[in-house]
């Protein structure tokens, strides 16, 4: 499949020079070792260390690791059995330990239940009824506390930390569009920056030829001072302090979530070595253009925002 991210052609300025077609391709080195790779059922993550922009990697030595990330709606019954598993055990526990409790009451049964199935189950033990009762009420009082002193405030803590994590990545890529803007048109409406945080709108918008040889995306690399790049640097850099503020606030219970936000912590400290020097700026129209538009060099352009599924995974 072709890649659709502008290649940087030459040592002057920046133009369209066509695309390349290499079965896996390495975004950057540093922060672009991440290779998007997102089809429509799944968030596939791969993680390339080695090889440089837009080169296809023959390190035989080349480290892969592939990660599913999958959302919420999309999760198999396995998967989530997996990940809930504390969860599944306190449930089966309760629901025991309530039948115990029936069944060893010294209540007597209702009248429309005596002669039903009902009565079979819930008819006492030959004996040592009144300690299980005692246990299994026990059991279920710990489970309420438990509930309402550790589970409630954990979820409530954890959807404040990723609704300020979206917010956070929400600004960063507020951000680096202006910037884009005002590289490109020297100026940014906040209705046009509201509208291009959308991946098919950035595309076009961008996309589009403002000369015969130039793209507008290589109207803004040309546009590219140490200020501005700067500026993205820094954005880049608090939203990594939210994600590793994230990280020790919570507990993250997925290891492939947890991993990936942990290599994307590293590599977004390495894009404090950007500048508007040609070199430096190849890995950043890289990984902005994959980031903004949700292009990957093995599916193309997927519509899916990797950094957003993984948020929401957390």
């Amino acid at each position: 499949m072709a890649c659709g991210a502008p290649r940087l052609n030459g040592r002057g300025p920046y133009s369209v020079s066509g695309d390349t077609s290499p079965k896996r391709v390495l975004l950057s080195q540093g922060f672009g070792r991440y290779l998007l790779c997102v089809p429509h059922s799944l968030a596939t993550v791969v993680f390339c260390v080695g090889g440089c922009c837009g080169q296809k990697s023959t390190d035989p030595a080349l480290t892969r690791i592939d990660l599913n990330i999958v959302s919420r709606h999309q999760m198999a019954p396995l998967h989530m059995l997996r990940r809930n598993t504390l969860d599944v055990a306190l449930s089966v526990l309760c629901v025991i330990c309530i039948i115990i409790m029936l069944k060893t009451s010294t209540d007597p049964f209702p009248t429309w239940a005596k002669d039903s199935w009902i009565l079979l189950v819930l008819s006492p033990f030959p004996t040592g009824n009144q300690i299980a009762f005692d246990i299994s009420v026990g059991v279920l009082v710990s489970l309420f506390v438990y509930i309402l002193v550790v589970r409630i405030p954990e979820w409530k803590k954890r959807q404040r930390l990723k609704a300020n994590l979206r917010w956070q990545y929400s600004n960063l890529k507020e951000e680096c569009i202006t910037n884009f803007l005002f590289a490109c048109n020297g100026s940014a409406s906040l209705d046009l920056v509201e509208q291009l945080k959308d991946q098919e709108a950035f595309r076009r918008y961008f996309k589009e030829k403002i000369t015969p040889d130039q793209e507008r995306w290589h109207a803004v690399l040309n546009g590219m001072d140490d200020q501005k790049v700067a500026a993205i640097v820094q954005e880049l850099s608090i939203f990594r302090r939210e994600v590793e503020f994230t990280l020790t606030a919570i507990d993250v219970d997925n290891p492939q979530v947890f991993a990936f936000l942990r290599d994307l912590t590293k590599d977004l400290h390495r894009t404090g070595d950007w500048s508007s020097g040609y070199d430096e700026i190849k890995p950043m129209s890289q990984i902005m253009w994959s980031m903004h538009t949700g292009w990957d060099g093995v599916h193309g352009y997927t519509g899916k925002d990797a950094i957003a599924d993984m948020i929401e995974a957390i």
